[in-house]
Formats: structure tokens, sequence, C-alpha cells
């Protein structure tokens, strides 16, 4: 399994592109890393049913996120996380 972050959901205007991730006009993942190809989408409107989701690596083939993989559809999502412990939490900086 893989956890990743939702972004765009049915009905959200998405744009990918070498610049980042746009969700309705708001930037919501940076510029990418140029070495490697993204998978560019410009859509009206994410499909009813589907969702596009990110991880944190720059190289998406590493993440294995909607970047790479592209969109997910509500059959592909198993679960969803409850509590996130970031490193900095932890002080494993």
């Amino acid at each position: 399994y893989l956890i990743k972050r939702l972004v765009a959901v049915p009905g959200d205007k998405l744009v990918v592109d070498a610049t980042g991730v746009w969700v309705n006009d708001v930037l919501v993942k940076d510029s990418f890393d140029n070495r490697y190809p993204v998978k560019s989408y410009n859509l009206s409107i994410i499909p009813e049913g589907y969702y596009y989701f990110v991880g944190d690596n720059i190289n998406p083939r590493e993440t294995y996120d909607s970047r790479y993989i592209g969109l997910k559809s509500l059959e592909d999502l198993v679960g969803v996380v409850v509590l996130k412990i970031s490193n900095t939490t932890c002080g494993l900086d």
C-alpha cells in the first residue's frame, strides 16, 4: 500500500506542468526536478470518481504518486490515515 497526500478531488481544476501542481489556480506542490519526466495534466475538472495524489519526493518514480501513475479511482482507495507523526515531532531530524 502507498500513503499519499490527496490534493484534488472530483470537480477540482487541475494543472500539472514543470512549475508544479496547481489545483483551482493555487500552487499545492512546487516545481519538479527537470531530470525526471512528469505526467502533465491540464484538466478543466477532475472527473467524478477520480482523485489526484502527491508524495513528498521530487523524483516521481521514487514516490509513485499521481504525477507518475495518474489519477486514481475511488475503487483504488483503501483507507484513511488517522494519525501522522512527523520526524520533527519525534526529534528525529
